[in-house]
């Protein structure tokens, strides 16, 4: 009853009330581990984060195998800028959990963020492996691979990402830079233009779409597209400098 009554106070953020429920539950149960853990996140969704720490550590001191724990003792670590201690955790968890998607995926976004693309690739691959309908992981593992300079793989990446999932505007937009990085203009024109599609506005897609006309020596496509780009944004730099390119070019 008391988890339960925090637990809708705790949704409602209603902190204050939440915590005095779950302490409640811990007088009558003092190793409910998972109300430890409860209330490191709620201590970490107020971003006071060494008491989270502290309740998450006591879950894991009654249930060291407990991998929600170690989750979000990652999460805390990530929070406290502790990058190798959060990898880490992570890893604790997956030790426990080794199949799961999700946080394999977790790993990797944060591996990701911190540059550290390798690792990220690891665990991406790891995360499409074990749910490969997922759009989000393909699209992950192609930014990776990005950062990495592996283009050629980035590309069949956001591929299944958007055969998946044809509404990604970011897939299509990634799928068309790293084919521009490899100079297949061609097809990346048509993935710039399924991404423009879906978000017309996007100056910055209709600079990069002008600009793989412009590899394709599309000229007058490409002028048209540079003009479309520059009256939504009368002062996009990379338009500017295209169009004046092809003014000299003509002239």
């Amino acid at each position: 009853l008391y988890i339960r009554l925090g637990n809708s106070h705790h949704h409602l953020e209603h902190y204050d009330e939440a915590l005095e429920y779950y302490q409640e539950a811990l007088a009558l149960n003092p190793r409910d581990e998972a109300v430890y853990n409860i209330i490191g996140v709620l201590h970490m969704e107020q971003k006071n984060y060494r008491m989270a720490s502290e309740w998450v550590q006591s879950a894991l001191d009654i249930h060291p195998t407990y991998w929600d724990a170690w989750a979000n003792m990652a999460e805390v670590l990530k929070a406290m800028k502790d990058s190798d201690g959060a990898i880490e955790a992570y890893r604790a968890a997956l030790e426990i959990e080794p199949e799961s998607a999700d946080l394999h995926g977790r790993l990797g976004r944060f591996c990701y963020q911190e540059r550290r693309f390798e690792l990220a690739i690891i665990h991406f691959r790891k995360a499409v492996q074990y749910k490969p309908t997922s759009s989000a992981t393909h699209y992950n593992l192609g930014l990776a691979l990005t950062g990495e300079k592996s283009y050629s793989e980035a590309a069949a990446s956001f591929k299944k990402a958007v055969a998946i999932d044809g509404t990604l505007f970011d897939s299509y937009y990634k799928l068309g830079t790293v084919l521009m990085f490899q100079n297949l203009f061609e097809t990346a024109k048509e993935a710039y233009l399924k991404a423009v599609a879906l978000e017309p506005r996007r100056v910055d897609v209709l600079s990069d779409l002008g600009t793989a006309y412009v590899g394709l020596k599309r000229f007058g496509e490409a002028k048209v597209t540079f003009e479309k780009a520059l009256r939504l944004q009368p002062d996009h730099p990379l338009s500017q400098r295209r169009l004046q390119e092809l003014s000299k070019l003509f002239h």
